[in-house]
């Protein structure tokens, strides 16, 4: 493994250029601090196989919002560690001429990866990165067509033209000049020579070592000569002609990467990322028609002055050349998402003879631009703050007759043609894309009609690794999602797209989706916590998973979950999971709509074991289930109180035991009646009532405020935590409150057989009840009166609560001093302190 090291650009393009040349089979740049960009880096472009890591170490590369950062050609690139900031890639100006050429495209402000290129990106985060088309060229009082706009350089110019004053005969002064050459990738294409055999300047030389050169420009009519073509870069310009009119200018060399070279007037084809040449000047249409842009670069302007000879379109994302002058052919095309060329000016005088406008380029991708052929693997990181602008298209002179503007999509990401792009974010990791991916067909959808004949591509994404995607932009991607594992949540938008949650995978997030269909063992979760999903048909197969988180009352953030669908709904045995969150405790009767189902259509199927009507307990709450709720076809839960009552049998009640058929004891205020058995009859977290009715029952409140109620048997009533009310009944019960304020109530008729025994009074602020219909001499309500209250015995008329602290026995003596009125009701631990106070009559 080859190692390198970089701390500015001129070491980073050193370092790439022997990472690109080496033969080890993993070559790896590391950063050594931060720095920016004053120019293009160079491309990356590893050769036989091998493998390209940059490592930036937490450090920042920053664009300064005039260069994109990485451009991979081709190879198994690794980016890393890494800030991408303030990049941008902003397509060549078309040229000016006799017809102008249009402007290229703008792609990828920090990332374009080509067709041969497969990019892994992790821990990378983009910042404010932008794509921006050309502008198309202006219609000039020239001769020779304008160059294209290369995807980065700009196009070369015609030379002007210059009349003699009082002289109307552009014939005999001939002066026809050179096209200018296509713009290249970072390179401008050479001017048109002048006159008189003027030569064409050379096009600049572009930064993709070891591929085809920009082409040369055409000698032109008579001795000028074109200029050459810059490696990898601007197409020469065309060769000035002679002082006749057979004498015509050459055409301009194509730029890019394989630009070709002109052999006529005719201007060259652009090459990858390259402007078309500019037809060379004549004054009458011979066939001085630019050349078309490659892919990323504008089309050339005609040189003709007079004649039908068209614009020349625009390759992918470039604008179309201008029509020419006079007559005036067809304007050129834009490319997909370029601007077409403008249409040409006729004037009474040669001067006012114009050509029109060219359109203007593409801006595609804010931050990535991937390319059909290229690969593209996302791992842990963020895009944000990313935007797009399509170039203008100019005018032909002063007139309105402008080119087109071309258009811009994808703030965060463009794909083009067709592909797959994975996420692939560790357990505990997260990829935060918060601008806008597109791909070609969401840009029709949106409106956008592109040239005839092209087909627009899709591209599908899918969420493969365990931890989280944020997809927060207004994306109009329209191949399928696929979420293979992890959480996908979509916060913004992905409408275009249906999506599969498979099995091990999860959709949540608050936006909107296309359709869902959620497999067995996938996840529907709106919201992030609790939130509205907005998705088109919903569809679940059996054993696909749906929870509803519970926060509150109100349908979003704060409350609970809804799924809004605007489409049908199946859920043919989905099995669904209610949660409740943030503390929230439902009262009886609180409804929440999980499901709002749009028109009229019925729910198909219902969730697992429970059809229509069903109670359930989830998260220690009773829940009825509605298919019809809301407007007729909503999925509905109502908070409900659980009723349970028992069989004659020794019947079992706690959260995970129930009567057969009815729900468990659950957290709210339950009713749990026992019969004849033996029960066992247990509550949970709520203020529950239970009942031992006959039978000799155990009755435990357990926590809440719970009232508990023997029954005719002997039975045993354990309150809990909280503050409880324990009645034994009849016979000889054992009353214990446990924690909390307790009441241990007397309301059954006494005798010598129901005498209940209190084992823990005091250990609150507890207090004994008695009821004042059956304790008829102590008044009907409030605290005991100290004069109704003794020890030991009654010693006057009004002592009728008599209790003795030696053998813990409470009695009531209806007869007070008087004989044969005391009856024995209950029994506390011996030398409990007891006072009037401790009572309360109800």
């Amino acid at each position: 493994m080859a190692q390198f090291f970089a701390g500015s650009l001129a070491e980073l393009n050193t370092a790439i250029a022997s990472a690109n040349a080496s033969g080890d089979a993993v070559n790896t740049i590391t950063l050594t601090s931060s720095f920016a960009l004053t120019g293009a880096p160079t491309i990356l472009n590893p050769q036989g196989g091998t493998a390209l890591v940059i490592d930036g170490d937490g450090f920042t590369i920053d664009g300064q919002n005039a260069h994109r950062i990485f451009f991979a050609n081709s190879g198994d690139i690794t980016i890393q560690n890494v800030t991408l900031a303030n990049g941008l890639a902003e397509g060549g100006d078309g040229g000016d001429g006799s017809s102008a050429g249009g402007g290229g495209m703008g792609a990828g402000g920090a990332l374009f990866v080509n067709s041969g290129a497969d990019v892994t990106i992790s821990n990378v985060a983009f910042a404010e990165n932008g794509a921006t088309g050309g502008d198309g060229g202006r219609g000039a009082l020239v001769t020779g067509g304008g160059g294209g706009g290369g995807m980065g350089g700009d196009g070369g110019d015609a030379p002007h033209l210059f009349f003699d004053p009082g002289n109307d005969d552009a014939i005999t002064f001939g002066i026809f000049g050179g096209g200018g050459g296509g713009g290249g990738l970072e390179a401008d294409g050479g001017g048109g020579g002048m006159r008189s055999g003027g030569d064409g300047d050379d096009g600049a030389a572009g930064i993709a070592a070891g591929e085809a050169s920009g082409g040369a420009g055409d000698s032109g009519g008579h001795t000028g000569t074109g200029g050459t073509g810059g490696i990898d870069g601007g197409g020469g310009g065309g060769g000035g002609g002679g002082e006749d009119a057979v004498g015509s200018g050459g055409g301009g060399g194509g730029g890019g990467i394989g630009g070709t070279t002109a052999t006529s007037q005719q201007g060259a084809a652009g090459g990858d990322f390259g402007g078309g040449g500019g037809g060379g000047g004549e004054i009458i249409d011979l066939g001085e028609t630019g050349g078309d842009g490659g892919f990323g670069g504008g089309g050339g302007g005609t040189g003709a002055i007079i004649g039908i000879g068209p614009g020349s379109d625009g390759g992918f994302g470039g604008g179309g050349g201008g029509a020419a002058p006079v007559i005036g052919g067809d304007t050129g095309d834009g490319g997909f998402g370029g601007g077409g060329g403008g249409l040409g000016v006729t004037g009474s005088d040669p001067e006012d003879h114009v050509g029109g406008g060219g359109g203007g380029g593409a801006g595609f991708g804010g931050a990535i631009f991937v390319r059909e052929g290229g690969q593209l693997t996302v791992g842990a990181g963020s895009v944000t703050g990313g935007g797009v602008s399509g170039g203008a298209g100019n005018i032909a002179a002063d007139t309105a007759l402008t080119g087109s503007d071309g258009i811009a999509a994808g703030s965060g990401l463009f794909l083009q043609g067709s592909g797959a792009l994975a996420f692939n974010p560790g357990a505990g990791e997260t990829t935060t894309i918060s601008d806008a991916i597109a791909d070609e067909t969401g840009v029709v959808d949106a409106g956008y009609t592109p040239p005839a004949g092209y087909t627009p591509g899709a591209w599908s994404l899918s969420m493969d690794g365990a931890g989280t995607l944020i997809l927060s932009g207004d994306n109009i991607y329209t191949g399928p999602t696929t979420v293979a594992a992890g959480l996908l949540q979509v916060d913004g938008s992905i409408a275009g797209s249906a999506t599969t949650v498979g099995s091990g995978g999860t959709l949540g997030g608050n936006g909107t989706t296309g359709a869902v269909s959620v497999e067995a063992g996938g996840t529907l979760a709106a919201g992030a916590s609790a939130g509205i999903l907005t998705t088109g048909d919903l569809a679940f197969s059996a054993g696909g998973l749906m929870t509803a988180e519970l926060g509150g009352t109100t349908a979003g953030a704060g409350g609970y979950d809804r799924v809004v669908v605007n489409g049908t709904v199946a859920l043919p045995g989905a099995v669904l999971t209610v949660a409740l969150i943030d503390d929230f405790d439902p009262q009886f009767g609180d409804s929440f709509t999980i499901i709002a189902n749009d028109g009229t259509d019925a729910v198909a199927g219902t969730f697992a074991g429970l059809a229509e009507g069903a109670q359930f307990v989830a998260d220690g709450r009773a829940f009825a289930i509605t298919y019809k709720g809301g407007d007729g076809n909503d999925v509905e839960l109502t908070a409900i109180q659980a009723v349970i009552i028992g069989t004659p049998n020794a019947d079992l009640v706690n959260t995970t035991n129930t009567v057969f058929g009815q729900l468990p004891a659950t957290e709210g205020g339950d009713i749990i009646k026992g019969k004849a058995g033996k029960d066992k009859l247990s509550g949970a977290g709520g203020d529950d009532d239970i009942y031992g009715n006959r039978g000799k029952d155990k009755l435990f409140g357990n926590e809440g405020a719970d009232n508990l109620s023997g029954g005719n048997a002997k039975d045993k009533l354990n309150g809990g935590k909280d503050d409880d009310i324990l009645d034994g009944g009849k016979n000889k019960d054992k009353l214990t409150g446990g924690n909390g304020d307790d009441a241990f109530a007397f309301t059954t008729k006494l005798s010598n057989k129901n005498v209940d025994k209190i084992t823990d009074f005091g250990k609150g602020d507890d207090v004994i009840q008695l009821d004042h219909t059956i304790f008829k001499k102590i008044g009907d309500g409030g605290e005991l009166k100290a004069k109704f209250f003794a020890y030991n015995k009654a010693k006057d008329k009004n002592d009728h609560i008599i209790y003795s602290v030696k053998s813990g026995e409470i009695s009531y003596d209806k007869n007070g001093s008087k004989a044969g009125g005391e009856t024995l009701f209950a029994k506390v631990d011996k030398g409990t302190i007891l006072d009037h106070d401790d009572f309360f009559v109800i």
